[in-house]
């Protein structure tokens, strides 16, 4: 087994218990253009993509009138809002796991399908801008996930070769871009979920309590 280097983590619904906020959002903005919220079905299937496909895929289904890049202007505004306010709390844990893993001299990046700077101002408002050595997000691949470019670009900004790199991921999309990207992979979620996603991941992860380099050793 390679010798464990570094562990990229996913943002939204990894760090950051943002999922149900986000469709919220999708709701209001359906609402401006005059439509009921979007089915709970339509949702989860947009868990795990990137803002701009979400909202690709809203805009042809309800053919919205805005632009891809309005829709997905009025989201961040909107998440900044509620980020302000204080409504998008950390997951259990997290940023604890992070900083252990991290005095254990493990590497630290955060790829995320979202904004840069949705991840730049999630590090900030958690203290955690000095554990992370990587951030990539959307804005820096052609391809978000489940293509691997998000992970393969975190690796080389690391240093560390795809085989060396652990993701934590939550969503199938993200779980199957660090199978293409020949890394490690642990599924954040109940395990009753990640046996209805039929999810080839390493290993599930229930909470981050206690999490430690050395606990997640054993899972992987």
């Amino acid at each position: 087994m390679p010798e464990l280097k570094a562990v990229i983590f996913d943002m939204d619904g990894v760090l950051i218990d943002s999922q149900l906020v986000y469709d919220e959002i999708v709701d209001v903005i359906l609402q401006r253009f005059g439509h009921g919220n979007a089915p709970f079905e339509l949702k989860q299937t947009l868990h795990g993509i990137s803002t701009n496909d979400t909202w690709t895929i809203l805009r042809e289904r309800y053919s919205l009138p805005a632009s891809v890049a309005e829709l997905t202007e009025m989201e961040l505004e909107l998440f900044e809002a509620r980020s302000a306010r204080g409504e998008i709390p950390a997951m259990p844990f997290a940023f604890e796991a992070m900083k252990s893993l991290r005095q254990s001299g493990v590497k630290i990046a955060v790829a995320t399908g979202n904004y840069r700077q949705k991840a730049l101002e999630t590090l900030r408002q958690n203290s955690a801008e000095a554990l992370v050595d990587a951030v990539t997000s959307v804005d820096d691949v052609a391809l978000a996930k489940p293509a691997p470019d998000l992970f393969l670009l975190a690796a080389k900004r690391l240093g560390v070769e795809p085989e060396h790199c652990l993701v934590i991921e939550d969503a199938p999309a993200g779980v199957k871009a660090a199978r293409a990207a020949g890394m490690r992979v642990i599924l954040f979620a109940r395990p009753e979920r990640a046996r209805s996603n039929n999810c080839d991941a390493d290993a599930v992860l229930a909470s981050f309590e206690g999490v430690t380099l050395a606990t997640i050793k054993t899972m992987i």
